[in-house]
């Protein structure tokens, strides 16, 4: 009798645990994101262009960065080891977006846009009902759904979706220590809303949050601008804001300072130097648009530092950890925009790192900071040099081992 029952318990535990299995393998998505681990150096030899998220804050986190090629039919995004010059893997059916800190999880994307999923007919209907209903319409907006790939555990979880418009994005912010990400994607931009992610415990959320989120200001504080132009913190695991700079505070240390541009139109941004973000005040329509602005940087706790009052704003720029050096690329298509300069911020100097390049009239050079080199674009390749110019070779497609 007690063997029937034993029997039975394990003939019971197999068949649940093959309909389970079963059930997990009908569930997969065939269109999910997947990382297919390579060695060798598996590229395409006829890709069109190349590039790598340039936008990124730390597209070189421990010394890996992720390179994106494109050919006729398709394109190809492998995991990069920068200084073994050697191909670790390839992301497919999705764009990288962050590593966690020991880089075993990998937070990504899915874009599809407006046209690919509903007819012209069927986005009409859909608006005029979320207009009766008085709803948020993403009708007309791709819609972009994030993944968490788990290279551990060879799984994938989906996280959830965000909406941009089309032709236009955001992306996920990480956090120092790489647990947290936010974004505020460009459908969400009229309403007090972002998007968090805990990629550690695989959550997604939508948080309420009255302003635009900066950067992060520390592993679980965002700093955000509000609707009154105060600088604000807001906890993400508290999901409550406090207090960082008021608009009248900025007023008093604008006069300190001796700027006279309008506080309220000051915008902050942040440079990544390897373990926390440098946050920096100037206005933000004259660094986008190469201009010369003044130049604050937000000394922790908080204490403003006048570093330029005509700080001239470059194409393609960024700021070294330690805020002496200031890089970018030539401004014009045709001229200088294959370039690459630095300039020493201390001396007041710039200087030529790289020529520009007469046959590559269309390319812009796309430079960061790796160290003290420098990684840029050139001829659909990758380079590495110097920030002092020497040293120059080519990064990516890797040279064959003679």
């Amino acid at each position: 009798m007690i063997r029937r029952r034993v029997l039975a318990i394990l003939i019971t535990g197999f068949v649940l645990g093959f309909v389970i299995l079963l059930i997990n393998a009908l569930l997969i998505d065939p269109k999910a994101p997947s990382f297919i681990p390579r060695n060798g150096h598996i590229i395409p030899s006829n890709y069109l262009y190349l590039y790598y998220d340039f936008l990124s804050p730390c597209p070189f986190e421990s010394g890996k960065m992720w390179v994106s090629v494109v050919s006729t039919n398709k394109g190809h995004t492998f995991l990069f080891d920068i200084d073994s010059q050697s191909i670790l893997g390839e992301l497919v059916n999705a764009s990288p977006v962050f590593f966690n800190h020991d880089q075993t999880k990998l937070l990504c994307s899915q874009r599809t846009t407006v046209t690919a999923t509903k007819n012209a007919v069927w986005r009409w209907v859909k608006e005029c009902l979320t207009r009766i209903w008085n709803h948020s319409s993403h009708t007309f907006q791709d819609t972009e759904t994030f993944w968490v790939v788990d290279l551990k555990r060879n799984s994938v979880t989906r996280l959830g979706r965000g909406y941009q418009w089309s032709g236009a994005g955001s992306s996920f912010r990480p956090s120092p220590g790489f647990r947290y990400g936010f974004n505020k994607p460009t459908g969400s931009f009229d309403v007090p809303e972002i998007l968090i992610c805990d990629i550690e415990n695989n959550t997604f959320r939508k948080d309420q949050v009255d302003g635009y989120p900066v950067g992060w200001w520390d592993v679980q504080r965002i700093l955000v601008k509000d609707k009154k132009n105060d600088l604000v913190l807001y906890d993400v695991q508290t999901r409550t804001t406090s207090a960082f700079l008021s608009l009248r505070e900025l007023q008093k240390s604008f006069v300190e300072l001796g700027v006279t541009n309008p506080p309220g139109a000051a915008n902050a941004f942040f440079m990544w130097d390897g373990s926390q973000n440098n946050f920096y005040l100037t206005e933000g329509n004259k660094r986008w648009s190469a201009e010369e602005s003044y130049l604050i940087k937000i000394e922790r706790p908080g204490r403003l530092i006048l570093l330029d009052p005509h700080f001239k704003f470059e194409w393609s720029d960024h700021l070294d950890g330690t805020g002496t050096y200031y890089l970018y690329s030539g401004r014009e298509p045709g001229q200088t925009n294959s370039a690459v300069y630095v300039r020493d911020l201390k001396a007041g100097k710039s200087r030529e790192v790289i020529p520009p390049d007469p046959n590559r009239i269309n390319d812009f050079s796309l430079p960061n900071f790796y160290g003290t080199d420098v990684i840029y674009c050139r001829s659909n390749l990758l380079w590495r040099v110097s920030l002092e110019g020497s040293q120059n070779r080519r990064l990516f497609p890797p040279q064959p081992v003679p």
